[in-house]
């Protein structure tokens, strides 16, 4: 929650690139805006997206509710798949509100599979009584400084389709 949070309540300016939009869930119902100068691509419930320096990974998920677990589970699945090491002592746990919708956040710090430290968040956004987003998140300390205005322009863009 702390990238989350600091990225909603820093002042940096909003990025000047242009973005993307991506309508998740059929019908959609949620949705987010992606820099253009960052390499994105639709995945099967959703999207994922690196920055332009390959520092920031983000992905984003429309799950059931009654499949939650699961979906946590292969979140953290796939962070371990690429390489990154969870150290399961520095979890810290928050809730908090991204566009409106209640969302509760999971994050740890780790490493990468190149030993470099990594900061990692696992954010279930509740889109509705039996949907919700799953947004992982990994990227270096360096990579969420130079990218904190692209970061906080993508959390500002996290919507509830009506």
């Amino acid at each position: 929650m702390r990238l989350i949070l600091a990225v909603i309540a820093s002042l940096a300016f909003a990025a000047t690139a242009e973005a993307a939009t991506f309508r998740l869930g059929t019908p959609p119902v949620f949705s987010i805006a992606l820099p253009d100068d960052w390499e994105s691509s639709e995945i099967d419930k959703g999207v994922e997206s690196t920055s332009k320096d390959e520092e920031i990974y983000i992905a984003a998920e429309v799950v059931s509710i009654a499949k939650l677990e699961d979906a946590v589970t292969q979140a953290v699945a796939y962070l371990i798949s690429e390489g990154v090491r969870i150290d399961e002592k520095t979890e810290t746990r928050g809730e908090g509100k991204i566009g409106g919708m209640d969302a509760i956040f999971v994050e740890y710090s780790g490493k990468d599979e190149d030993d470099e430290a990594t900061e990692v968040s696992i954010g279930v956004i509740v889109a509705s009584p039996t949907t919700a987003v799953i947004v992982t998140y990994w990227g270096s300390p360096d990579g969420e400084k130079a990218n904190a205005a692209a970061l906080k322009t993508i959390v500002d863009s996290i919507k509830k389709i009506d």
